[in-house]
């Protein structure tokens, strides 16, 4: 038993299972993907948090519902193209990594890690409101979406297109745009585009051997929820 746990440890983040039925060609529409997605991303959030936008009534009054809005108007359109490049690519969800294998042993962390952080916050805090936009935005906005484009969508794709190395350090420097967008938005030019894509390289690998455990996505998702999730 103990030796078998040794082997999921040691196994290669390259697993047959999340590249088979991918072809060049999904590769080059991961490309396109991606572009549109950082694109829309950077001039929706651009505009969301100009300041005459922020400064208005309704982000000063709803900060947070303002922020959810703003998050909404993100998403819907980019998973509206991802089904819709799902569904023209004959492929279902099991490409992006949501299969039936590690489904249990995923949904048993995500429900042990979230009463862990129900628990801890409320010990912290006492009983607020403010939990479940926590909840919300880290488990919708960064677990979900991040894991579902960065992970169970794009590496693969570009990994068959362009092999382990540069499909993977491709992605890493996408993941690490992305998380530069809000800050150099904001005016926090603490940290260049090239720490962002440093940065995108080590959480890209944390993630992928994190996913690549039991091969279902759920696990990453759950996981880079907790660890992102605040107290305070």
């Amino acid at each position: 038993m103990f030796s078998s746990k040794l082997s999921i440890l040691k196994r290669s983040i390259f697993q047959v299972e999340i590249f088979q039925f991918l072809n060049k060609k999904d590769g080059l529409i991961a490309i396109f993907f991606i572009t549109i997605y950082l694109a829309y991303f950077y001039f929706l959030m651009n505009f969301w948090y100009s300041p005459s936008m922020k400064n208005s009534y309704f982000p000063i009054s709803y900060p947070r519902l303002y922020a959810v809005l703003g998050i909404t108007l993100h998403q819907i359109p980019i998973v509206i193209l991802l089904f819709i490049i799902l569904k023209k690519s004959k492929q279902t969800l099991s490409s992006i990594g949501f299969r039936k294998k590690g489904l249990k042993s995923s949904l048993l962390i995500g429900a042990f890690l979230l009463f862990i952080y129900v628990y801890k916050y409320e010990k912290i805090n006492g009983f607020q409101l403010e939990m479940f936009y926590f909840l919300y935005y880290y488990l919708i906005n960064i677990g979900f979406e991040e894991e579902i484009i960065f992970r169970g969508y794009l590496w693969p794709r570009l990994v068959v297109l362009l092999g382990k190395v540069w499909g993977t350090f491709l992605t890493c420097a996408c993941f690490g745009i992305a998380h530069s967008f809000m800050p150099i938005i904001l005016g926090d030019t603490s940290q260049g585009i090239g720490d962002w894509v440093g940065a995108g390289l080590a959480g890209h690998l944390l993630y992928a051997f994190i996913y690549t455990r039991n091969n279902n996505l759920l696990l990453p998702i759950f996981i880079h929820a907790f660890l992102d999730m605040p107290y305070k």
